[in-house]
């Protein structure tokens, strides 16, 4: 870049001024490795000063055109530098990049370049700027991180080949075409080996680890026995090594580079060492890299060294490596002073000026209910014991409870006098805290276990009942259809009825048990049901107990049956009567919302991997007799009761609803203080729903066939009775596959499909698909001994026709078909 040396006055002082200033600032760009250059953005001509040229190693008798000054940088560079100079251009923002250039001859090199604007008229007329080379920095940067992360890697505990192979990778890669290698010194002092991976040829290393060690042998030896560096940079000139030159040749090394490897005391451990297969000659800079490697090397080999130490003095240290994070303690006995480690404050939760150091300070860090204990062992090892092994549970600072295991010897004087106690602490918090967690998951499986035992065999009685009564509740209604309005058996039949009603009742019970419970799904409001329920359940308890009532206005809607839920708090409210007895209490229910986590739901009764979250809870308290923990554990059994026998399924029908609507139910309970059940809900938005009322069906005289399947036969006879009355044809078929067989070969036979969701060799669901691919528009009505949404969950998107639930009568099952019918 030329500089005009004439001052405008034409002043020849100041123009031997202004050239000793210029002579200046090229010396001192050369000194810091800065060069200039300009951009003309009207001829776009580019100047370089010398010591650009010099960076980039050009011919600075040559004025570079721009396209060559950015093909200058990397080509992962140049994007940056073309950017950087169109916003300068069109916008004179300056900038100030580190980017990647490869010299005329080929070299990497790291430049920071930076360029600013001269504006004329508000538009950019010429760039300048500087051209620095940074990349000795960027070198010691590299070397820097690198050596920080093989630091790191030490200090997690890396062994020492893989440390030493990290240390030689780390600075392989800041010296293109090296090969390195760690060689340690063995204990004798006589013969060198290789440590951690390398790519010396195996030959070569083998002949070096061979070579007894002494100057001129080798290299590595060499520098170990003068405690030097040795440079070789072009073996076959270097007559020093004249012997040793046929192996080295042999193999491709013509350059080797060697720094012994110092620890303490200046004691040689080994070498680092670099070897190159063209003749390289280093910098001093070169060399100051190579000793902080082996600087890092040292650090490596001793940490080896002191651990191996540590190992032979393992009777001294057995008690502190029992368990990570122990903590070691030494008490006095005759002059009470207990002194601690660093580990031993950080168990405790204190600091060091916070411990008086005597046997009082640690006493009064016990908690109140291990203290005695804790204090007997101590005094049963000085009386002789001689050692203790035991647990116990400390209070910090805070109030928060942590478990310490303890280990202590007891040192006795030669007449047989404790005089120290020699211990080790270490916090096993985590590990009771995980016993506990694991028993209670234990208990809560097996609890889970026995309900669904019980909700199996519960379903599967409630499902055989079903069949039964509804043998029993068609035939009472088909008799009652065949007698005279006058009969007196009417009233027979109508106690048959109502018996087989209260049966089916009864089934339903065992059904919610089961988890089988939900009918008649909608969104309602639970204090409006509580509210509506007042007064029957008013009529329900004890005259001796008072109600009150808790209702949060704002609590959201939830999604269950009504009438279970109505089961639900009168069985709540009459157990919680029958809990106070013919004394004065008082009866609370409560509504509102309770946000749960997973330790809470772990203590609770609940649907299979309840989530955490916020739940609607009805809460039912009783100031009654209350329960033991024995008590507690069976009220959920089916027909267990502390009263009399026949109270049926009670408490068991609440715990089933309950789970199958995904809630929870936790028991409070204590003897002679009463009694509180907490049931959680799933909440939804939006407001209460009421379930539409069906439209009543006229009734007409039927015709043409209808194909029953269902292996019970009281099941088949009683509604082929039932349909034959309403005028149908019957065909009866007694499981799935004989069905679809049936409809296949007349399947415009049949006007509709009465058909048992439970049955074996093809179930109703299987037998409903093969039957809909015989005929997609065939009518089907499914019919079972649980619950709709239990069944219709399996045939959602299927098109079933309609669903009833065993037991039925003449009644509703006229209804039913007349309404699919209608369709």
């Amino acid at each position: 870049m030329s500089i005009d040396s004439t001052p405008p006055d034409g002043n020849p002082e100041a123009n031997a001024l202004l050239q000793r200033m210029s002579a200046l600032l090229e010396h001192t760009g050369q000194l810091a490795k800065v060069g200039g250059w300009e951009l003309d953005l009207r001829s776009m001509k580019l100047s370089w000063t010398r010591e650009t040229f010099t960076i980039a190693e050009i011919d600075p008798l040559i004025e570079p055109p721009l396209e060559e000054g950015i093909n200058l940088f990397a080509p992962d560079a140049r994007p940056a530098i073309v950017a950087a100079l169109k916003v300068a251009m069109e916008q004179g923002t300056p900038y100030d990049l580190e980017l990647p250039i490869i010299t005329a001859k080929g070299r990497h090199r790291w430049v920071r370049t930076q360029g600013y604007a001269t504006k004329e008229n508000g538009q950019a007329i010429l760039l300048r700027g500087t051209f620095q080379d940074i990349t000795e920095r960027k070198r010691a940067e590299f070397f820097k991180n690198s050596e920080r992360e093989v630091l790191e890697f030490i200090a997690r505990g890396g062994q020492l080949p893989e440390s030493l192979t990290r240390i030689v990778k780390c600075y392989e890669s800041g010296f293109p075409g090296a090969r390195g290698a760690m060689l340690l010194l063995d204990e004798a002092g006589q013969y060198l080996r290789f440590e951690g991976k390398h790519t010396i040829p195996p030959a070569y290393a083998e002949a070096v680890e061979k070579a007894v060690v002494s100057t001129g042998v080798s290299f590595c030896c060499t520098a170990i026995h003068e405690k030097k560096t040795v440079v070789v940079a072009d073996m076959a000139k270097d007559q020093r090594w004249f012997a040793f030159q046929h192996l080295t040749l042999t193999h491709g090394i013509q350059a080797c580079w060697v720094v012994p490897i110092v620890g303490n005391s200046d004691r040689i451990l080994g070498t680092f060492a670099f070897y190159f297969n063209t003749p390289k000659e280093p910098t001093p800079a070169d060399l100051k890299i190579m000793e902080g490697g082996a600087y890092l090397a040292s650090l490596v080999i001793e940490r080896e060294e002191a651990a191996r130490a540590r190992q032979r003095n393992a009777d001294r240290l057995a008690l502190a490596t029992r368990a990570a994070g122990v903590g070691i303690w030494e008490y006095d006995v005759k002059k009470n002073v207990l002194v601690w480690d660093e580990q031993m404050y950080r168990l405790y939760g204190i600091t060091e000026d916070q411990f008086i150091g005597c046997y009082e300070a640690w006493q009064k860090a016990l908690h109140p209910e291990d203290k005695a204990r804790a204090e007997l062992e101590i005094e049963q090892a000085l009386r002789g014991k001689s050692e203790f092994d035991t647990e116990f549970r400390i209070l910090w600072p805070d109030g928060s409870t942590r478990h310490i295991r303890a280990l202590s010897i007891v040192q006795r004087t030669a007449q047989g006098t404790p005089h120290r106690m020699i211990g080790t602490n270490w916090d096993i918090t985590d590990r009771k805290l995980a016993e506990v967690q694991t028993l209670q998951l234990e208990r809560k499986m097996m609890e889970t276990q026995k309900l669904e035992s019980l909700g199996v065999l519960s379903g599967g009685i409630a499902h055989d009942f079903n069949n039964l009564l509804t043998g029993i509740l068609g035939n009472a209604s088909l008799a009652g259809l065949e007698l005279p309005t006058s009969s007196p058996i009417h009233d027979n039949l109508k106690a048959i009825k109502t018996g087989a009603t209260r049966a089916a009742d009864l089934c339903r019970q065992m059904l919610a048990y089961a988890g089988k419970g939900r009918f008649h799904v909608t969104t309602l409001s639970l204090n409006r049901l509580i509210e509506e329920s007042a007064q029957l359940v008013q009529l329900s308890i004890s005259k001796h107990a008072v109600l009150r009532y808790n209702l949060d206005p704002s609590m959201p809607t939830i999604e269950a049956d009504a009438t279970q839920i109505r089961q639900v708090i009168m069985n709540l409210v009459i157990n919680a009567s029958e809990a106070i007895g013919k004394k004065s209490g008082v009866i609370s229910i409560n509504t509102g919302l309770t946000r749960v986590d997973a330790s809470y739901l772990g203590g609770t009764l609940s649907a299979p991997e309840l989530p955490s979250g916020t739940y609607v809870h009805l809460e039912v308290s009783d100031s009654g007799c209350g329960m033991d923990a024995k008590t507690q554990a069976k009220i959920f059994d089916p027909f267990f009761t502390t009263k009399f026998t026949g109270r049926g399924l009670g408490l068991a029908a609440v715990l089933g609803i309950v789970r199958s609507n995904k809630g929870a139910v936790k028991v409070y309970s204590e003897v002679g203080r009463g009694t509180t059940f907490k049931l959680l809900f799933p909440y939804v938005s939006g407001s209460e729903m009421e379930t539409p009322q069906t439209g009543k069906i006229a009734q007409t005289r039927g015709y043409g066939c209808i194909l029953v399947v269902d292996d019970e036969e009281t099941v088949r006879s009683t509604a082929a009775m039932m349909l034959g009355k309403m005028g149908f044809e019957v065909a009866l078929t007694h499981d799935g596959r004989e069905a679809v067989d049936v409809y296949r070969q007349q399947p415009d036979r049949f006007r509709m499909v009465l058909m048992d969701l439970t049955m074996p060799h093809l179930d109703g669901e299987q037998a409903f698909r093969e039957l809909r691919a015989i005929k997609p528009d065939v009518k089907v009505i499914l019919m079972s001994g649980f619950n709709e949404e239990e069944s219709r969950l399996r045939f959602t998107g299927k098109s079933l026709s309609s669903f009833i639930q065993k037991p039925f009568d003449y009644q509703l099952l006229n209804t039913m078909i007349q309404d699919v019918l209608s369709r």
